[in-house]
């Protein structure tokens, strides 16, 4: 077939980007073995497991110090 733009065929196919694990997609990067918007919501669940894991820690914290009432807590006050 010959030379695509200056490259063998060989060389052209050889060029192609690896499959992402996540999402399958075609990428040329992968960043912590992810394309880079597998990785992108990889770290934002992460993030939001981290704040949610801080609040129930802050309410555990006012339950136990008695400034907060289950009942309060439970009415969204």
């Amino acid at each position: 077939m010959g030379k695509a733009r200056g490259m063998e065929k060989g060389d052209w196919e050889k060029s192609a980007g690896v499959a992402c694990p996540g999402c399958g997609q075609e990428t040329m990067q992968l960043i912590g073995g992810l394309c880079r918007l597998c990785y992108r919501a990889k770290i934002m669940a992460r993030d939001e497991a981290i704040e949610e894991k801080k609040e129930r820690r802050y309410y555990r914290a006012r339950l136990r110090d008695g400034t907060i009432s289950l009942q309060e807590l439970k009415e969204g006050r």
